[in-house]
C-alpha cells in the first residue's frame, strides 16, 4: 500500500520529533562541541597557515568583522584574539618540521569532524560499518575540505570591494555589500552541512541533493538561534559574571552543542523523509538497524 499524500511529511516529521526530544542526541551533541572546543584552535592555525600560501595574511582579521552579526560576543573575541596572535607571530620558513606541524595541527583538527561523524549514524538510525582506517581517512578529508573551503571564502571576500568596484557600485552603497556577504555566508554553510551529509554517513543516502530539506532546516535553525543567542546574552545575561574568566569558553561550547544539535536534527529529517516517502515500496532500503545491533556504534574517538 502506497503512503497518502499526507503520510509521508506527517510520519518524516514523527521521526525527527523523536529524534529533537532524545537524550541521546542531546547528550551526543554535548560531547561533539567538547571535542570541536579541542579542534577549534588547531583549525584557526592550519587555516591561516593556508591563507598565507596565496593572501596577504593581515587581510584576514578585518573578515571576522562578518561573523559579529552571528556569533556571540565572547566567542568572537576569543577566535579574534587567537587570530591576532597567529598574524602577528613570526612565520617559519617551509620545510619538514613545518610539515609536521601542519600534519598534527590537521589530526587535531579533526577530531570535532570524527566525533560529528561517529554521531550521524546515530541521528539516522544507522550503524557505522566502516573500518578503522576508512573512518579516519573520511574525517581527516572532510576537515581538509572545510580549512580550504573558508580559506577560499575568505579571498573571495577579500576580492569583493575590488569586485563591487569594477561593477560600477558606489562606495556609499554599503548595506550591499554586507548584504551579498551575510548571504555568501549562509550559503557557505548551507554547502559544508550538505557536504557533512553526502560524505559523512557510513553509506552514501540514496535521496541526496545539495539542497536537502534537512540541510536547510540545520542552517536556517543555527543562523537563527546564533543571532537569538548573541542577542540574549547581550541584553539578559552575562556569562562572565557566573562562569567568570571561563565565560567565553562556556558561550562557546554552547554555541557549539547549538550547531551539532540542529546539524543532527537536520540528518535525522532527511533519514526519516526517506524513510517516509518509500514506505509500502517494495524496494524500501531498510536504514533502521536490527535489534541485537548496536545502534551509533563507532570507531573510538580521541583527541590527540
Amino acid at each position: 500500500m502506497m503512503p497518502s499524500r499526507f503520510h509521508t511529511p506527517r510520519q518524516a516529521l514523527a521521526e525527527t520529533w523523536a529524534v529533537l526530544t532524545s537524550d541521546q542526541i542531546s547528550l551526543v551533541s554535548a560531547g561533539c562541541a567538547f571535542y570541536a572546543l579541542f579542534a577549534l584552535f588547531p583549525a584557526l592555525s592550519l587555516t591561516i597557515s593556508f591563507y598565507g600560501l596565496w593572501f596577504d595574511i593581515y587581510t584576514i582579521e578585518p573578515q571576522l568583522q562578518l561573523l559579529q552579526r552571528v556569533l556571540p560576543e565572547d566567542v568572537m573575541e576569543l577566535i579574534a584574539e587567537r587570530v591576532r596572535q597567529l598574524v602577528t607571530a613570526p612565520r617559519g620558513q617551509l620545510g619538514f618540521s613545518a610539515a609536521i606541524s601542519l600534519g598534527i595541527a590537521l589530526w587535531s583538527s579533526s577530531a570535532g569532524v570524527r566525533a560529528l561523524l561517529g554521531a550521524l549514524p546515530l541521528a539516522r538510525a544507522d550503524t557505522e560499518q566502516r573500518g578503522f582506517v576508512a573512518f579516519y581517512l573520511t574525517a581527516l578529508m572532510l576537515t581538509l575540505g572545510a580549512i580550504l573551503a573558508v580559506v577560499v571564502g575568505l579571498g573571495v571576500l577579500v576580492a569583493l570591494p575590488t569586485v563591487l568596484g569594477i561593477l560600477g557600485v558606489p562606495e556609499e552603497e554599503a548595506w550591499f555589500p554586507r548584504l551579498v556577504s551575510q548571504g555568501f555566508l549562509f550559503i557557505s554553510v548551507l554547502l559544508s552541512i550538505s557536504t557533512l551529509y553526502r560524505f559523512g554517513p557510513p553509506k552514501p543516502p540514496p535521496n541526496w541533493h545539495l539542497f536537502s530539506p534537512g540541510a536547510v532546516l540545520a542552517t536556517l535553525l543555527w543562523t537563527g538561534a546564533s543571532v537569538l543567542f548573541s542577542f540574549y546574552l547581550g541584553r539578559f545575561v552575562s556569562y562572565d559574571a557566573v562562569y567568570g574568566t571561563l565565560g567565553a569558553v562556556v558561550v562557546l561550547l554552547t554555541w557549539f552543542y547549538l550547531g551539532v544539535y540542529f546539524i543532527l536534527i537536520g540528518a535525522a529529517l532527511n533519514a526519516a523523509r526517506y524513510r517516509a516517502r518509500n514506505l509500502g515500496k517494495g524496494d524500501i532500503e531498510q536504514t533502521k538497524p536490527a535489534p541485537e545491533e548496536k545502534t551509533g556504534s563507532i570507531p573510538r574517538v580521541e583527541v590527540s
